[in-house]
């Protein structure tokens, strides 16, 4: 394919996440658990331990080098929900590899400003060192010593580390928070703005670097930077230490690798994520539909890197319910609705997590609905990240998808929602290609935990509930 170039602006402005996990790096050779192997990256949130779960592979880090930022680490330092860059090398089975060096960094640690709760029971926002991080509960993971009951106003001075995706915004979406002891050194990464001879903005932070010469590269507005020091009156950082982070893969060309983080600077057929130069012209999309892309989803991005540009083979959403249904009923005020076809379902919002492509005070019953999100932790509550209306009318279709609990026979249980295949044409029965392959391929790749996407019919004006038409897979 045609490779599509990306402005030097558009590169330089990226969000500043591109430095905490894709840094230049070369794959490490064979040798990968599972036969031969191919050398090459991953970037993202760790998922799970042992060895240790990024974006679905599970890397074995028995002879990895661990560094935090630019210094030692140990094995003891990886912990479920902190960010990390893996260099080394993915297995041909697809689901394992080996990690040569796995480097972790935070986003910001400084002392707690204030803590908001923007929705009751799941989540919460604080300020650190002027930046705003959105916590929620049972998704961001906390060290011993927290808990996102326990953060609250008592909290404020305390300080934090935070590690997280930026959002398109400036925003931090946490995924872990350790507590740090008071007087050590603080930090915050983000995007240079405002910048004079001597100060310059990440976000409300004011740093005045006067003292400083930057490193690794010339400060400008919209270029990534680190910043680092120990006086801090509330507003402003005096710096000790300003690194510029921009360049990320830079021109490099790597056989694999995979990329997860919130989608911004969407063109055409390109975008950023997590700040990476990825062409997504010949991919192809899992979980969800390519014009459902918009600037601020978290998705992940696989393929080869060729001159700094990740050429993605597969494009994947990473929040994974979606419904397509009727609105049953709407509570602007209260930032929820539900969906015709789904008793036991509450869809809420939250400014902070929600993208709104149509606002709640604007939606009425019966307008019919597309709505993405993920499973909150409490029962049959879903968090939105995007609300789109597809039209004022109802349609005589619902659309579910979600992760499989268990099956049994001709039943399907998606999120609790019992599927009944029975009514299902063998021709209704497709993988993730919209391949059809019938009722025995379907059943024999399923599996618990699997995504799947079942259509149904359903009456728009009463509700009744007609028979499932369709199921496919997701994975």
């Amino acid at each position: 394919m045609t490779k599509k170039h990306f402005s030097l602006t558009v590169v330089t402005a990226a969000l500043f996440a591109v430095s905490i996990f894709l840094t230049a790096c070369s794959g490490g050779g064979g040798g990968a658990a599972g036969g031969g192997s191919t050398a090459g990256v991953s970037g993202g949130e760790i998922e799970r331990l042992g060895s240790i779960f990024v974006n679905g592979v599970e890397f074995e880090t028995t002879d990895a080098v661990v560094k935090i930022e630019d210094g030692p680490g140990q094995l003891s330092d990886l912990q479920e929900g902190k960010i990390a860059k893996v260099e080394g090398a993915f297995s041909d089975d697809g689901v394992t590899g080996r990690a040569d060096e796995v480097r972790l960094e935070d986003i910001v640690e400084g002392p707690i400003a204030a803590v908001t709760e923007t929705t009751a029971g799941l989540v919460k926002t604080m300020i650190v060192m002027g930046q705003t991080v959105v916590v929620e509960n049972n998704i961001t993971v906390f060290d011993s010593t927290l808990s996102f009951a326990a953060l609250g106003p008592a909290s404020v001075g305390s300080v934090v580390e935070v590690s997280g995706n930026p959002r398109p915004d400036g925003s931090v979406q946490a995924t872990f928070i350790e507590s740090k002891l008071a007087g050590g050194v603080l930090e915050v990464q983000g995007i240079v703005q405002n910048l004079t001879a001597t100060t310059f903005q990440i976000n409300a932070l004011t740093i005045d670097f006067s003292g400083v010469v930057p490193r690794n590269g010339v400060l400008a507005n919209g270029v990534p930077a680190e910043t680092k020091g120990t006086v801090f009156d509330g507003t402003t950082l005096i710096a000790t230490d300003v690194e510029v982070k921009a360049g990320g893969f830079a021109d490099l060309d790597i056989p694999k690798a995979e990329v997860e983080g919130f989608v911004t600077n969407l063109t055409g057929s390109t975008m950023l994520v997590a700040g990476q130069p990825v062409d997504f012209g010949s991919a192809s999309f899992r979980g969800g539909l390519e014009n459902e892309l918009v600037n601020g989803m978290k998705v992940e991005a696989e393929g080869p890197i060729s001159g700094g540009v990740l050429i993605a083979v597969k494009v994947t959403f990473k929040e994974s319910v979606r419904f397509e249904a009727n609105i049953e009923t709407v509570d602007a005020v209260g930032g929820t609705l539900t969906l015709q076809g789904l008793p036991g379902f509450t869809i809420i919002t939250d400014s902070n997590i929600t993208r709104f492509d149509a606002a709640l005070n604007t939606l009425a019953i019966g307008n019919n609905m597309r709505v993405r999100g993920r499973m909150s932790g409490e029962a049959g509550t879903i968090m939105a990240t995007r609300i789109e209306k597809q039209s004022d009318t109802p349609d005589n279709r619902l659309i579910i998808q979600g992760l499989v609990d268990t099956f049994s026979g001709d039943s399907i249980s998606i999120m609790g929602i019992n599927v009944d295949t029975s009514t299902i044409p063998d021709g209704g029965f497709k993988a993730e290609d919209d391949a059809v392959i019938g009722r025995t391929g379907f059943m024999n790749q399923l599996a618990v935990g699997a995504l799947v996407k079942a259509r149904r019919t359903v009456d728009g004006a009463t509700g009744a509930l007609g028979a499932w038409t369709e199921i496919e897979l997701e994975d």
